[in-house]
């Protein structure tokens, strides 16, 4: 049985090393308030922030996509530039300060999401894994815990009526109020989706989680990788652990999240062997006789199939008709005109001029979409030729309808 909290305690105790050697100097209280928070009236501005309890609820714009609720500060309120610079201060200092982990994709310069894809190529055996409301799920009392290594333990004001600690907190979480839609996290204090100060610090947050998830898969000859909160670990096909089932990996990664207060979202978890399909991507592998025939990493069929449909009907005819741009945009786009949003009476050539404009705006955007895997590519070498031969025919078939396009 794997004593998880002994292992949280060997990597808390890994961590707090490597940040005593990293930093020579805490974030202080000079620095924060000349490079860190914003305030348009300094003395007054500073005043009024200490005395505050959080980010006033009427500066804040709540939405839902797709079952998560996002979180902006309102543009009609002049002071909300204040927070959106202090948090864009607070991010650019922690992420150049604070080495995060390797096996981390999301929120890094220069990674995309095929670098947290590539390094399962080759593997057999395939476990994603994606935390239910990771970001609003997050601590605020681990949080100060952690921030405790970064920042000294000083006041903003003189009377010490706000720390520092107190001040990031402040600066980065709301609470939801009653009126909120967010019903879950009423009377609560969150880390925001959608606050540009968010991803460093579930990315700081997950520090430790990361270290044990590594530990484990090392102990157990397993890939693990992470973008934001979405897990995934892979082995080969003859990982004598896992060639029955993912039980006690599982289990373990359960216990780990529980003593975080995360919860796995069950409904999500997805347990494939040779070929994985997630977000539009396929990881694929081919054995025979448990020796690897090939393996690459490629757009789903799924994804495909949009842009397959589309040309089908944009090439029928050398000039494409008005009717048929409308259809593709309609049909197999799902994007109609919508008269309403226009304050004016519309005519029909506006009409046409703008589905032509947005056609054109999506064949550009499925080339660019497949040129990123060609370019990918060259460097990984992901795709089998096949696949590559035959994303270069989409992308030549594309340009010609773009030309077309640009000729109306």
């Amino acid at each position: 049985m794997l004593k998880v909290t002994f292992l949280i305690a060997q990597s808390e105790n890994l961590l707090l090393v490597s940040r005593s050697e990293f930093f020579m100097i805490k974030l202080n209280r000079e620095f924060f308030t000349s490079d860190i928070i914003v305030l348009k009236n300094s003395e007054s501005g500073l005043s009024e922030f200490i005395n505050s309890n959080t980010i006033p609820w009427d500066n804040v714009t709540e939405i839902k996509l797709k079952g998560k609720y996002y979180y902006s500060f309102s543009k009609r309120i002049v002071h909300n530039i204040d927070y959106v610079k202090s948090q864009r201060n607070i991010y650019d200092y922690f992420s150049n300060v604070i080495p995060l982990n390797n096996n981390s994709f999301a929120y890094k310069k220069e990674t995309c999401y095929l670098d947290y894809l590539r390094p399962h190529i080759g593997n057999y055996f395939f476990l994603k894994i994606d935390i239910a409301s990771f970001f609003h799920s997050i601590k605020e009392s681990y949080v100060r815990k952690l921030f405790y290594n970064y920042i000294n333990d000083e006041f903003l004001d003189n009377d010490k009526k706000c720390s520092l600690i107190d001040a990031l907190i402040k600066l980065t979480s709301i609470d939801i109020p009653s009126e909120s839609k967010n019903i879950s996290y009423v009377n609560k204090r969150v880390f925001p989706i959608g606050f540009s100060s968010s991803p460093i610090i579930s990315e700081i947050y997950f520090r430790p989680i990361d270290v044990l998830l590594m530990k484990l898969c090392s102990d157990f000859e397993l890939t693990y990788t992470r973008y934001a909160d979405d897990i995934l670990i892979s082995g080969g096909i003859n990982n004598k652990y896992i060639a029955n089932n993912w039980d006690f990996i599982y289990n373990r990664i359960f216990e780990i999240f529980s003593y975080y207060k995360l919860k796995i979202n069950t409904r999500k978890t997805i347990n494939k062997k040779k070929c994985l399909s997630i977000n539009g991507y396929v990881l694929e592998s081919m054995y025979y006789d448990n020796r690897l025939l090939f393996s690459e990493l490629r757009i789903s069929n799924f994804k495909l199939k949009k842009i397959n449909k589309a040309l089908f009907y944009l090439e029928e005819n050398t000039y494409i008709k008005n009717e048929t741009i409308k259809y593709v945009m309609e049909k197999v786009f799902n994007s109609k005109f919508k008269k309403d949003k226009f304050k004016y009476t519309i005519t029909q050539s506006f009409i046409d001029r703008h589905y032509v404009f947005s056609l054109t705006n999506k064949m550009r955007g499925f080339r660019a979409y497949l040129l990123s895997f060609i370019i990918y590519d060259r460097k990984y070498m992901i795709l089998q030729k096949e696949t590559k031969d035959k994303y270069l025919k989409i992308i030549g078939r594309i340009e010609l309808i773009i030309d077309r396009l640009l000729k109306k």
